[in-house]
């Protein structure tokens, strides 16, 4: 037998509209270096819209996943490490994004809602300059532009890339 005590709180949360909501009362996210690049593609992002979308259309409460979290108690309270879920959690930030830049709403201002990637410093830069446009023209000007900023660079920063795929998903 184990040695090992700690306890494991268990508990169905919303995103936002609650006390207890995953992104209520300012709390802080970081995803820790021994965790996976961000990864997401098509496939994974249009089933996650796709889930959102049908539980719209849906009196009972929607199911996105499972998100682990864990506390570190080298740090602030209000502070996470992402065990699971930080591919599905990722998503749904840049999400917000999208829909602040259809709503002109400071979802993500409003709600206090942060990020932090351990693993590099060039991965949290691009999801920064993501989450730093403020308008869906610059959205379409940075798609059309052969000179784009390499930061936007569909190819090399996999938010942006699915962050457009987002746009194009819900414009369809």
């Amino acid at each position: 037998m184990s040695d090992y005590n700690f306890p494991i709180d268990t508990k169905v949360v919303t995103l936002i509209s609650s006390e207890n909501g995953i992104f209520a009362n300012s709390k802080k996210y970081s995803i820790p270096a021994y965790q996976r690049d961000y990864s997401w593609g098509e496939k994974e992002v249009e089933t996650l819209l796709d889930n959102i979308l049908d539980g719209c259309n849906s009196d009972t409460p929607l199911f996105v996943g499972t998100i682990q979290f864990s506390k570190d108690s080298n740090v602030s309270d209000k502070t996470f490490d992402i065990v699971d879920g930080q591919q599905r959690l990722t998503t749904i930030i840049l999400l917000f994004k999208l829909i602040e830049l259809y709503t002109e709403e400071d979802v993500l201002k409003r709600n206090n809602i942060s990020l932090v990637i351990d693993k590099s410093a060039e991965l949290q830069k691009q999801f920064n300059d993501v989450l730093e446009i403020n308008n869906l023209e610059k959205v379409e000007k940075l798609d059309k532009s052969k000179k784009g900023k390499e930061a936007f660079n569909a190819e090399t920063n996999v938010y942006y890339k699915n962050i457009r795929l987002m746009r194009n998903y819900i414009e369809c």
